[in-house]
C-alpha cells in the first residue's frame, strides 16, 4: 500500500492476482508555460462533481473527449462563459440513430462485424461522417483524423449548445498567465476564472514492482510475456463500445488459465503475436500506434476473448439447435448473454435476454405507445433499414457458417 489508506499495512500471499484498475487510475495533467502563475482554480476532470462551484464564472476546458463534452454541457447552463480548447477536434455522434435506436445497439452486431473491413468502413463513413463533419466544420469541432482510426464521442446536444453561443470552441493552449490564456492561433482569452483539464489518464500501476508496464506489451493485453502465469491485467484497453462485457470475458479467460482449464501458447508465440499486432497498429496509425494498439472493436474483441475462454457462441451449432436464436445472435445487438450459451457457466435465462433485447432496451421509455393509422407502432425500424441489414446479415451468416 502507498500509505494513504488509514489502516495497518498487512502482507498476504496469493496464488494468483487479477489487476483491475483499468486505464483511468492516474490523472494526466499537461504542462503549459505559466500554469503556476494562474490565479484561478485548476482541476482535472476527475475532480469535477457538479457546476455549483463554477456558477457565473468563465471556464476553460482543455480537451474535447467524453468528459470534456459532458462537463461543457453541464456548465453551459450555469457558468458565465464556457470555452473548449482542442488540438485536433473529434467526431461527435448522437446517442440515437435516425431510426430511433441507440447507436451501439444498432451497429454493434455480429453481422456487421463479419463484413469485410473496407465495406464496414464505407458504411460507418456513410452513416456518421457527413453529418458530424459538416456540423463540426461550422461549429469548430471537426476532427483532422478518420472516424475509423479514432474514438468518437457520444455527446447529445453539444452542437446545439455551441450553435446557441453557450459554448465556444477554440484551438490549443499556448501559454497561461495570471487571468488569461493565450492560444496557438494568437488569440487571447481574458478574465478566465477556472481551468478544467480534461486530458485523460496515464497508464500506471504504482502498486507493482514495475509500475511502467504498458498494456500493449501484454499478450492480448492480459498476460505478461516471459513471466510466470500468476497475474492477469483486466480492462487495459479502449473500446468503441461498452467496456464491462469485455472485461468479464477477460476475467473468465484468466480464471480458466489459473484453474488449468485453459492454456496459454508458448512465450515465443506470445512475443510474436504482440509484435505483429503492434506492427499492424503502426501501419494503420503511424502517429499514434501505441494508442491504436490497445483500441478494440467491441464485437471482434468479444468473439476473440470468448474463444480464448472456451465460451464462443458458434452460430452453426446454434442454428441446428435453434435457428431463430442463431438469427437473433447474428443480426441483433451483441449482448453479453450470447456468451452464456456455450461452455462453462451457461445460463438458462440467456436465450430470453437475447430474444428480448430490443424490448428490454425500450421498456423504460415506451410509457406511451404511439400507432400509425394503419396500426404499426413507431418503435419498429423503417422497412428500408430492415431490408438493407437483412441482406448484409444473410451474406454474413453464410460466411460465418462456412
Amino acid at each position: 500500500l502507498d500509505g494513504t489508506i488509514p489502516s495497518p499495512v498487512t502482507t498476504d500471499e496469493f496464488d494468483f492476482v487479477m489487476v483491475g484498475n483499468g486505464l483511468y487510475h492516474t490523472a494526466h495533467m499537461p504542462s503549459y508555460s505559466g500554469m503556476k502563475s494562474f490565479r484561478g482554480s485548476q482541476v482535472h476532470s476527475c475532480q469535477y462533481k457538479n457546476s455549483t462551484q463554477f456558477d457565473d464564472q468563465t471556464v476553460l476546458l482543455v480537451g474535447i473527449g467524453t468528459s470534456a463534452c459532458d462537463i461543457a454541457m453541464d456548465l453551459s447552463a450555469h457558468a458565465k462563459k464556457v470555452y473548449m480548447s482542442t488540438r485536433s477536434g473529434t467526431w461527435l455522434l448522437e446517442r440515437m440513430t435516425v431510426s430511433g435506436y441507440p447507436v451501439d445497439m444498432q451497429n454493434l452486431t455480429r453481422a456487421k462485424s463479419l463484413l469485410p473491413s473496407f465495406i464496414g468502413g464505407m458504411v460507418v463513413k456513410a452513416l456518421f461522417s457527413p453529418r458530424s463533419l459538416v456540423a463540426g466544420n461550422r461549429l469548430g469541432t471537426a476532427p483532422c483524423h478518420s472516424i475509423l482510426n479514432s474514438q468518437a464521442v457520444v455527446a447529445d446536444g453539444l452542437h446545439s449548445r455551441i450553435a446557441a453561443g453557450l459554448i465556444q470552441v477554440v484551438t490549443d493552449v499556448e501559454e497561461i498567465s495570471d487571468t488569461s490564456v493565450r492560444l496557438k492561433d494568437g488569440k487571447c482569452l481574458e478574465s478566465i476564472d477556472a481551468i478544467i483539464y480534461c486530458t485523460g489518464f496515464d497508464i500506471s500501476f504504482p502498486f507493482l514492482d514495475n509500475p511502467s508496464i504498458y498494456p500493449g506489451d501484454l499478450y492480448k493485453t492480459v498476460f505478461p510475456v516471459d513471466r510466470p502465469v500468476t497475474i492477469a491485467f483486466l480492462g487495459q484497453f479502449r473500446v468503441k463500445g461498452p467496456t464491462p462485457p469485455i472485461v468479464e470475458l477477460q476475467a473468465r479467460w484468466a480464471a480458466g488459465v489459473f484453474s488449468g482449464r485453459c492454456s496459454l501458447p508458448s512465450n515465443e508465440y506470445m512475443r510474436e503475436n504482440v509484435s505483429q499486432r503492434y506492427q499492424k497498429a503502426a501501419i494503420l496509425s503511424p502517429s499514434m500506434p501505441r494508442k491504436l494498439f490497445i483500441t478494440f472493436h467491441y464485437v471482434l474483441a468479444m468473439l476473440e476473448y470468448s474463444k480464448l475462454a472456451g465460451v464462443y457462441p458458434d452460430l452453426l451449432s446454434l442454428a441446428i439447435r435453434s435457428p431463430r436464436l442463431a438469427w437473433q445472435c447474428l443480426i441483433g445487438p451483441c449482448v453479453p448473454a450470447q456468451f452464456r450459451l456455450f461452455g462453462v457457466h451457461q445460463w438458462k435465462g440467456a436465450q430470453q435476454v437475447i430474444e428480448n433485447a430490443e424490448q428490454n432496451a425500450f421498456y423504460g421509455t415506451q410509457t406511451r405507445l404511439v400507432e400509425f393509422p394503419g396500426g404499426k407502432k413507431t418503435a419498429s425500424q423503417g422497412t428500408g433499414m430492415i431490408l438493407l441489414f437483412a441482406v448484409c446479415a444473410i451474406l454474413a451468416f453464410v460466411y460465418a457458417c462456412t
